[in-house]
């Protein structure tokens, strides 16, 4: 213990030691946090990619094969199987063309729920069966207002006959994402329909949808096909996850890079304190007594810049939401602005990966530094 605090005061003695450690301890911190946030902001972009989807749309929507229309029988059976975790509710998907009064139309997809649903208190407007409520794309594009008249031309997937639907525009909703406020609407389901697209669920309770939503194709997957809220999106979120794995290794070269830093400052302080650490070994001090001073002190380092790389991480974000420069375009990138959401099993990959690339490298280098033997050191003490 005494030889150990020696060294401690050798390395806490010299001012540009201690400058060389902070900085050592600095750049592995902004190395980690590099790979942090990267994770993070793909983590982000797919939990707000799916939480906006969830918003106005139903959890999941169940259809019948071969694009067959599902009946009140159908929404009876799933109510009964599926009423403690659900709301159960039929859903018609309209697909046409939205027409203003000076006949411009735009291609829209209209969502056809009962007024007692939760996607209504959701939207927070109840409306007629003779009104609609349009997303504000829709409405800039056709140059329509709250109170004005609308003609959507649709089809039916079955009987493939076209109808018109006169609606009254009751509010111009701001849907979370740019696609969705371009094409989406409501209306009220119309009454005494027996005949739904699909069948909508929207959860009871708080719990991961994903597992919900997992549990309910074993139900009654084997029946009917069951779509996500996220499925239109789904080969997106896919390849999120693909190359959020594949730049978690990659980046690790940032944590190298940072490590010659580290592995410098391991050389210049044996460089400096050559001659006393010769003399603390021809005193005492073992190879093991060395290896565990070193040890402590990788690990000292290791600790110190994972906590720092958090502190940086919330910096980055912080940044991301109030630069103007961080803001993107809507039009491209779905959202007008990203945020870093991390978790501590992210955390964990990066800093553990970093302690392992950290022992391994600065093993090989004190290795070669502890080659030189103590009647070396001690020629040189009293030359």
């Amino acid at each position: 213990m005494l030889l150990n605090g020696k060294l401690i005061k050798i390395f806490s003695a010299n001012k540009s030691v201690k400058k060389f450690f902070l900085w050592s301890i600095l750049g592995l911190a902004f190395s980690q946090s590099v790979i942090l946030s990267t994770l993070g902001l793909m983590s982000g972009f797919e939990k707000t990619l799916k939480s906006s989807l969830n918003k106005f749309l139903p959890d999941a929507t169940i259809y019948r094969p071969y694009n067959l229309s599902s009946t009140n029988e159908s929404l009876k059976t799933l109510t009964n199987v599926l009423k403690d975790e659900f709301d159960v509710f039929g859903v018609n998907i309209l697909e046409g063309f939205a027409i203003n009064q000076s006949e411009s139309s735009r291609a829209i997809r209209v969502y056809q729920v009962p007024s007692s649903s939760k996607i209504f208190e959701t939207i927070g407007e109840k409306i007629s069966n003779d009104e609609i409520i349009l997303g504000r794309g829709i409405s800039e594009s056709l140059n329509i207002n709250e109170g004005q008249d609308l003609v959507i031309l649709v089809s039916d997937n079955e009987t493939k006959k076209t109808s018109f639907l006169k609606k009254k525009v009751a509010k111009i909703l701001d849907f979370p994402l740019y696609e969705q406020s371009e094409r989406l609407a409501f209306t009220n389901l119309p009454n005494g329909a027996n005949k739904f697209s699909g069948i909508g669920l929207k959860s009871r309770s708080n719990s991961d949808l994903e597992n919900l939503i997992s549990e309910l194709e074993k139900k009654v997957g084997g029946e009917y096909i069951i779509s996500p809220y996220w499925a239109e999106f789904e080969n997106l979120l896919r390849a999120v996850e693909v190359e959020r794995t594949s730049i978690a290794f990659l980046l690790q070269i940032i944590v190298i890079v940072a490590i010659f830093n580290m592995i410098a400052f391991i050389i210049y302080f044996k460089q400096i304190n050559l001659r006393t650490l010769f003399l603390l070994s021809s005193f005492g001090m073992s190879k093991r007594r060395r290896a565990i001073f070193w040890l402590n002190f990788l690990f000292f380092i290791w600790f110190f810049s994972s906590a720092s790389s958090l502190i940086f991480v919330n910096f980055y974000n912080y940044l991301f939401k109030v630069l103007p420069i961080f803001k993107l375009p809507p039009e491209v990138y779905h959202f007008s602005r990203l945020s870093i959401f991390w978790s501590w099993n992210e955390f964990l990959f990066v800093s553990i990966s970093c302690l392992l690339i950290i022992i391994f490298a600065s093993w090989l280098v004190i290795k070669y530094l502890e080659r030189d033997s103590i009647l070396k050191g001690l020629r040189e003490e009293f030359q």
